[in-house]
């Protein structure tokens, strides 16, 4: 989309967005936090977050 639209703020977005998504399964694999249910529900959520953004983008480009 970036390259599309010619706009380097959505190249941004996607490095904040895939931080925000990678954050929570570090803690994992270092050990930090061992509930893998919590972690495997917010891959979930940021899984459907992700898929209806991407329908909502299609009808843009």
């Amino acid at each position: 989309m970036a390259v599309v639209k010619k706009k380097f703020v959505f190249v941004i977005y996607a490095i904040l967005i895939h931080a925000a998504f990678d954050f929570p399964l570090v803690f994992v694999q270092t050990g930090h936090f061992t509930n893998i249910w919590v972690v495997e529900l917010y891959v979930a959520i940021g899984g459907l977050i992700a898929f209806w953004l991407i329908k909502k983008a299609r009808g843009s480009l």
